[in-house]
Formats: C-alpha cells, sequence, structure tokens
C-alpha cells in the first residue's frame, strides 16, 4: 500500500483481505490522514489485529461478500470508479451501496487484487492530493496491480508487510 499511495501522491487507501470462510473482506491495514484535534494529519501505515477491528464502525471493518458492491467486484474483477458509478448506468444495481461506503471510506476507487480467478482482497485508494480524477493511465496500472499483486496478497496479509 505505501508504494502505491506515495507513488501516486494518494490521500489514504485501505487493504481488506477475503476472511477464511470467505463471508467478508476484513480491514487488514490502512495509510493516510486521519483527523486529531480538527486538523488532518499523516500517518504512516496502520495494521489492524481482530481487536482494533472491533473499535471500529461495521463498515469500515468489513465489507459483505452478500453485498452487490461485493458481488459485483468479484464477478467483475475490474477496477470501479467512484466517478464511474456515478454517471453509468451499468451500475445502477450498485449505485447506491457503492456510492455510500466510497464516501464512508474517504474513497474514489477500488482495485480488486486477483488470484487464480478470485477477489482475495481489495484495495481501496482516496483522492489524489492533486485532487485530479484518476486517468486511463492510472486505471491500466491499477489493474495491472491488482494482477500482479494477486499472488503475493496472501503472502503479504499473514506476514503484516503493507
Amino acid at each position: 500500500m505505501r508504494p502505491v499511495c506515495g507513488t501516486m501522491y494518494l490521500r489514504n487507501g485501505l487493504f481488506y483481505v477475503l476472511s477464511k470462510d470467505n463471508s467478508k473482506y476484513y480491514l487488514v491495514a490502512s495509510l493516510g490522514y486521519k483527523e486529531i484535534e480538527g486538523v488532518k494529519q499523516y500517518w504512516e501505515p496502520q495494521t489492524y489485529t481482530e481487536e482494533g477491528r472491533s473499535k471500529l464502525a461495521a463498515n469500515q471493518r468489513e465489507l459483505l461478500v452478500s453485498g452487490d458492491l461485493c458481488k459485483w467486484v468479484m464477478g467483475k474483477k475490474s477496477v470501479l470508479e467512484r466517478e464511474q458509478i456515478e454517471i453509468d448506468p451499468q451500475y445502477e444495481n450498485i449505485k447506491h451501496e457503492a456510492l455510500l461506503w466510497l464516501k464512508q471510506q474517504e474513497l474514489e476507487i477500488i482495485v480488486p487484487i486477483v488470484f487464480k480467478d478470485n477477489v482475495n482482497a481489495i484495495l481501496g485508494l482516496g483522492k489524489k492530493e492533486t485532487l485530479q480524477a484518476y486517468n486511463e493511465k492510472d486505471i491500466a496500472l491499477l489493474k495491472k496491480l491488482g494482477e500482479e499483486a494477486g499472488v503475493k496478497s496472501v503472502t503479504i496479509a499473514v506476514s503484516g508487510r503493507y
């Protein structure tokens, strides 16, 4: 997460991993800004244990596989952009749920991490520091990242190196 957020100058990122029972994606790491005494300040990557996740709101600590957003991501295995969801009719079935979750997490894009045709993890990325939208080159790079990182996602999640 650190190289992606640093290279693309992103404000924040979240990393979710599929649970062993395949029922949810649970938050394992975050990076970006948080509000401290009314001022947004950058923080180093934070990893989450079960105990740490329990202190977060349910919508932040996990994404249920049974939800329309997860079903779409798992089915399409494709990068999902907030801007596209807002304007493209093909996202009508997931629009409300996806936009609400993205807004709550302050994310602009979802990158599925795919291995052996399964979405084993999800990388959520926030706005760029420049406040510019993600362009076609960014999307192509993130799609390739999702494909290439799939093999490493299990190793990374188990080792705790984000």
